[in-house]
């Protein structure tokens, strides 16, 4: 099967998916923004703003706004660089650590239920197509298209 069909066929899926699961967000869950930003800050650890916007791709100043939202409602904490003080680092609290397990687990509860019910061999291949789907993501993110 060409590359260019896989493309097609994995955006579909993938875009259901995200359709389904974005609906079963809870009214008072943290915005999609905000649960980027701290599964970043997972990966991470800390993080200067710069270096959270980047990965985000969205503007400084739009990553200062999300991140002192954040601090305002102790979800993440600042603190200035300690070789550069106009520097600020970003880290996630524990109560940003509750925050986010809380979401994710009541929004992926349907999909691991699936997830499980599937057989043994089935959900090897799946957690496979997981790490590959990974791999090519950070592929993808370095493709340029001029």
């Amino acid at each position: 099967m060409p590359a260019s069909r896989v493309a097609v066929d994995l955006y579909n899926v993938t875009h259901k998916l995200l359709r389904f699961l974005r609906r079963r967000r809870p009214r008072t869950a943290l915005t999609r923004e905000r649960v980027s930003a701290l599964l970043t800050l997972n990966q991470t650890g800390n993080a200067s703003i710069k270096e959270l916007a980047e990965t985000e791709h969205v503007a400084h100043s739009t990553m200062s706004r999300l991140v002192a939202g954040l601090a305002a409602t102790g979800l993440a904490a600042t603190s200035n660089h300690n070789s550069d003080k106009r520097t600020s680092t970003v880290k996630r609290t524990a109560k940003g650590r509750q925050a986010v397990e809380r979401d994710l687990r009541h929004i992926t509860e349907p999909l691991a239920i699936a997830i499980g019910d599937l057989s043994r061999k089935d959900a090897a291949v799946l957690l496979r197509a997981v790490r590959v789907l990974d791999d090519v993501l950070s592929r993808v993110s370095s493709v340029r298209l001029d």
